[in-house]
């Protein structure tokens, strides 16, 4: 049995034509792939972003309520270190005037 050069034809012709079929889904295929790796990429840097968007907020948060309690912290210094002065003021005070009722004088 030989070949004929019609049955030649037809037979290279439906080889061709699965090849292109087969070219076509695996173009279609890298095609997706590479379009859902963009999104993702995409995603991504959108979610990086909002990330330090929030981590800055949350610092300047952080941030505040240091400045509050060191504010805080520093007033009630104040008022310790206002309250002991005055509190040794008055020892001071107390001690002068038990020495000065005792007070001798020879002229």
């Amino acid at each position: 049995m030989s070949i004929r050069p019609v049955d030649m034809q037809v037979v290279v012709q439906k080889t061709q034509e699965i090849h292109h079929a087969k070219q076509t889904v695996v173009n279609k295929m890298d095609n997706e792939l590479a379009h859902a790796q963009t999104r993702t990429k995409e995603e991504h840097i959108k979610r990086h972003q909002m990330v330090n968007q929030l981590e800055r907020s949350e610092t300047r948060k952080v941030k505040n309520e240091r400045e509050e309690e060191d504010q805080r912290h520093s007033k009630q210094n104040q008022k310790r270190q206002s309250k002991e002065i005055e509190e040794h003021e008055d020892e001071l005070n107390k001690k002068v005037r038990v020495s000065g009722t005792h007070f001798d004088m020879k002229v």
